[in-house]
């Protein structure tokens, strides 16, 4: 039984870009009931498998994460920045009032403006009759005049979002030029196993290499002042789109552990002889009994030992004869 795995929608939160590299966060929110399987489609190729995280703000846990490699079976669209995503909504609203207003004017023209009195009852008068039909085709003039007043403000509406739509896509098109994968290339998608119930929000990082950014420094000189700018050059070859994307810039290394170096004294003035190193070393414990299984298989003979001893009293200038004093064992 295959299980279900649903596709979400996401965007690009933050960026935090090094020296060489980046690390993305993208933010989806997930409505309940959850499913057990959640897919962000539509990361760059160049995502490091093993830097994927993610992170889980509600009830629910992710219990598993996968990595894969999945071809487009449509025309993805690029990332949309807030004010593209505006402008769509704003013409979108504008197209529907405009359909609304058409159908209700449509209905208003399609009503028969008098019907067949179904009733038994005499007729009124004819000048009642005449009166009521006056006020009926009044009012029908009316609505159909306010009716045809919101259309119009609905069409200027939806012309100035459709211009102003138009500007959005230019200027973004002239400002990124990041590139929508083909039919032919692929992506890759980040699948998350979710246990739980509720809604969510969840965070997955993930690190790129193609990716970069340089200082760049520049100094305005104003007749005896000066004044310095630090910059930033960034630059990546990633396929997403950064543009309205909230950027940090590290000096440090990512996903590497640095230790910081010991630093040795140096001294300023005459030099002077370096302290000589200690060579004694203390003898480990229990060294007396490293043997003591050789000595036990092995023990040693108990041998003589010869000794000589004088006599003061007795010396005259002559050696005296040597004696032997057997060893005590």
């Amino acid at each position: 039984m295959a299980r279900e795995v649903v596709s979400v929608e996401s965007r690009i939160e933050q960026v935090t870009v090094y020296a060489s590299g980046a690390r993305v966060r993208r933010v989806a929110s997930l409505r309940a009931p959850l499913p057990p399987a959640v897919r962000f489609v539509g990361l760059p190729l160049a995502v490091i498998d093993d830097t994927v995280r993610c992170e889980v703000e509600g009830a629910p846990v992710v219990t598993a994460v996968r990595v894969g490699v999945d071809t487009p079976t449509g025309e993805p669209r690029a990332e949309e920045s807030d004010e593209l995503r505006a402008a769509r909504q704003r013409v979108a609203l504008a197209d529907s009032e405009v359909t609304r207003l058409r159908a209700a004017l449509e209905k208003l023209a399609a009503a028969p403006l008098i019907e067949d009195d179904p009733s038994d009852e005499a007729p009124a008068a004819w000048a009642a009759i005449v009166a009521a039909r006056r006020e009926l085709v009044a009012m029908r003039a009316k609505r159909e005049l306010t009716l045809r007043e919101q259309l119009a403000a609905a069409l200027r509406e939806l012309d100035d979002a459709q211009r102003a739509l138009e500007v959005v896509i230019e200027r973004e098109a002239r400002a990124s030029t990041a590139k929508a994968a083909r039919l032919h290339e692929v992506r890759k998608y980040a699948e998350l196993e979710i246990a739980g119930s509720g809604d969510a929000i969840v965070c997955v990082e993930y690190q790129i290499a193609a990716a970069r950014w340089a200082p760049s420094y520049v100094a305005r000189l104003d007749a005896e002042q000066a004044r310095f700018e630090l910059r930033a050059v960034v630059a990546q070859a990633s396929g997403e789109d950064w543009t309205d994307v909230a950027l940090r810039l590290s000096t440090a290394e990512p996903e590497r552990f640095a230790q910081l170096p010991e630093l040795q004294p140096q001294k300023i003035g005459r030099r002077q002889a370096e302290p000589a190193r200690r060579g004694f070393r203390a003898p480990p414990a229990g060294a007396d009994v490293l043997y003591s299984d050789y000595d036990r298989s092995f023990p040693r003979r108990a041998e003589p030992i010869t000794t000589e001893i004088f006599d003061d009293s007795t010396y005259e200038g002559r050696m005296p004869a040597p004696s032997t004093v057997p060893a005590k064992t």
